[in-house]
């Protein structure tokens, strides 16, 4: 039976070199190729999520600014109440 070992030459060493070579450097190309795309992934992702962080901020300023405007109609309204209410008071000690 024959084990089916071969001489390794020198000749059939540095094919083996070059071939591997090859594929390092066609490895290395992707492998860059695949950063720059998750790269450019992120830099748009980072531009969306900035862009909705702006619009929520924006929502934000905008629910503050009612909020502020209710409190002050609340405020006017309990003032306008307790005005009634203080000239209910005087006109009935007035009688």
């Amino acid at each position: 039976m024959e084990t089916g070992r071969s001489r390794w030459t020198d000749e059939r060493i540095d094919d083996l070199a070059l071939v591997v070579r090859e594929e390092i450097r066609d490895l290395r190309m992707e492998i860059r190729e695949g950063f720059r795309e998750v790269h450019g992934d992120l830099r748009a992702l980072r531009s969306e999520t900035q862009a909705e962080f702006l619009a929520v901020r924006g929502e934000i300023g905008e629910v503050r600014g009612e909020a502020g405007m209710n409190r002050r109609l609340l405020m006017s309204m309990w003032l306008t109440t307790l005005l009634g209410f203080a000239a209910l008071i005087v006109e009935a000690g007035l009688r």
